[in-house]
């Protein structure tokens, strides 16, 4: 019988999240990008920024991102935006 959950040597993922498999440290791209946002506008630029930041200075060598530095970007991003992520959640009401 399989329990149910994560195995205890097995890395949390949220489901349909993967890690970068061989064949993309080798340079082929399995997927392009292909962002449902508008890049040119500045959330755009925003959102791709944060994910450049990722990826050039947290990723490491075998593609795995270290969860302290993911959360300390995701924090200074918010704060660059005006965001106060200490607050309370934003009231996106009329």
């Amino acid at each position: 019988m399989i329990p149910d959950g994560p195995r205890p040597d097995t890395p949390h993922r949220r489901p349909g999240t993967r890690r970068a498999g061989p064949q993309e440290k080798k340079g082929i791209t399995l997927m392009a990008h292909a962002p449902n946002f508008d890049v040119t506008t500045d959330a755009g630029q925003a959102i791709v920024g944060l994910f450049n930041k990722i990826k050039t200075t947290i990723e490491g060598g075998d593609g795995e991102w270290n969860g302290g530095d993911v959360v300390e970007a995701l924090y200074g991003w918010f704060t660059s935006l005006g965001i106060d992520a200490d607050g309370a959640p934003i009231d996106l009401a009329p």
